[in-house]
């Protein structure tokens, strides 16, 4: 099947750009956090796998991956990301966004311009507040500072609590699975890869890298359920699907299905899921029911359209974690507002088939419900996917230094400078 002549590049009116929404008003990130206070009184075990955690991600990168972690340090990882999207259709992205035939699609998650970021998106606040040390400052004896080929990598602040770079990425991340969502799982597992990139480089630990992705999180949230802001977000995604499909020449369908993938879906699910806690012991108790944020049933809306809001919250009760493992509220008495972000698998309930009974109930086959007890994975990202980043992205002749990427990469670091914020 071909595919029609995509529509001309049509960026955001002024009106569109400047206009207030809702979901402009700052909700306060801290009560979402607090989990991690108690942790520092209660459970200090958890704190030590944390660091544990770290230690290894970070001692065992490969030049490879280190220099992969490092791209999407100082880049826009909007762009850095787009290989989560196959690595045909995003050569397409890069291209359309380079041509200018993205404009929507870029002003909304771009670096430099972050329209679907809320103004409330700074995390300084949190960092100052919970004052936990970054991991090469803290440990410097156990943690490698890797050779930094842009001199910027360790010129941040200290505080670590929660991951700024990770937000941003799974802002970015979680915004292109709602405008593709048949390859939500392949863009959320590249999202949670730059996430455990800021690991990889020694200034993360797992679990700043699990607030940043509960705060990224929420503001998508906030974003889908605003419906003053939705519009915004479906005019994205329409243009970025029609472009997608004129430049691959047949349906979206078949282009994903004729490319070469990210990860396997269900590679990228599994690689997804262990990230949502890195193995950290469980703190709290096991078995609670799910409480889901209001509003996070719109995350789905792109995927399922024909099921109900109450349907759309089933099934992400049903696609969730267990409950008791670090940062999760489940049980607290501060209501889903407030405990329900860790919890949420988004990239399980986006690949999920549910079945809707006579009665309206959702269900899921056995083999499609998320684990509840997310296990711990190597965290490394997958190496075969590094390598094939590096024979894309590296010149290497004859074991000889990387003075090209060099050169390449200081450039692109001070672009980014000037472009936009570079986030802790």
């Amino acid at each position: 099947m071909s595919a029609s002549a995509a529509p001309e590049p049509s960026p955001y009116t002024e009106a569109e750009l400047t206009e207030d929404h809702p979901s402009d008003e700052d909700p306060g990130l801290l009560p979402m956090l607090e989990g991690f206070s108690a942790l520092e009184t209660e459970h200090p075990e958890a704190l030590t796998a944390n660091s544990d955690i770290a230690v290894r991600i970070n001692t065992s990168a490969t030049r490879t991956e280190q220099l992969r972690a490092m791209d999407d340090a100082v880049n826009d990882m909007s762009v850095t990301m787009a290989d989560g999207l196959g690595q045909r259709l995003g050569s397409l992205y890069l291209a359309a966004r380079d041509d200018g035939d993205l404009p929507r699609t870029t002003e909304l998650i771009s670096r430099s311009t972050d329209l679907v970021a809320p103004p409330w998106t700074s995390i300084d606040k949190a960092k100052g507040h919970f004052g936990y040390i970054r991991p090469f400052i803290a440990m410097p004896d156990r943690i490698v500072k890797h050779q930094d080929l842009t001199g910027k990598i360790y010129e941040v602040a200290k505080y670590s609590f929660p991951s700024g770079h990770t937000e941003e990425a799974s802002v970015q991340g979680l915004v292109l699975a709602t405008l593709l969502p048949e390859l939500a799982p392949q863009i959320l597992a590249r999202a949670s890869e730059a996430g455990n990139n800021r690991i990889v480089l020694g200034v993360h630990y797992p679990l700043d890298v699990i607030g940043g992705r509960m705060v990224g999180t929420r503001m998508v949230v906030a974003r889908w359920h605003d419906s003053t802001f939705r519009p915004l977000l479906e005019q994205a995604r329409t243009e970025l699907r029609a472009v997608l499909e004129e430049r691959c020449g047949d349906d979206l369908s078949s282009c994903i299905s004729d490319d070469t993938p990210y990860l396997p879906t269900d590679e990228a699910l599994r690689v997804y899921t262990e990230r949502l806690t890195y193995g950290l012991p469980r703190v709290g108790t096991a078995g609670l029911a799910p409480e889901i944020p209001p509003g996070a049933e719109d995350l789905l809306l792109t995927a399922f359209p024909n099921l109900s809001a109450e349907q759309r919250r089933e099934l992400l009760e049903l696609t969730a974690l267990d409950s008791g493992y670090p940062l999760d509220l489940s049980g607290s008495g501060e209501g889903a507002e407030t405990a329900g972000w860790q919890r949420l698998n988004v990239a399980a309930a986006l690949a999920a088939e549910p079945v809707v009974a006579d009665d309206g109930t959702v269900t899921l086959p056995q083999e499609d419900t998320s684990s509840p007890a997310a296990t711990a994975g190597s965290g490394d990202g997958p190496q075969a996917h590094a390598e094939a980043w590096a024979g894309r992205h590296l010149l290497v002749l004859g074991g000889s230094v990387l003075l090209l990427f060099l050169v390449v990469i200081s450039v692109l670091v001070v672009r980014a400078r000037r472009r936009g914020r570079v986030p802790a």
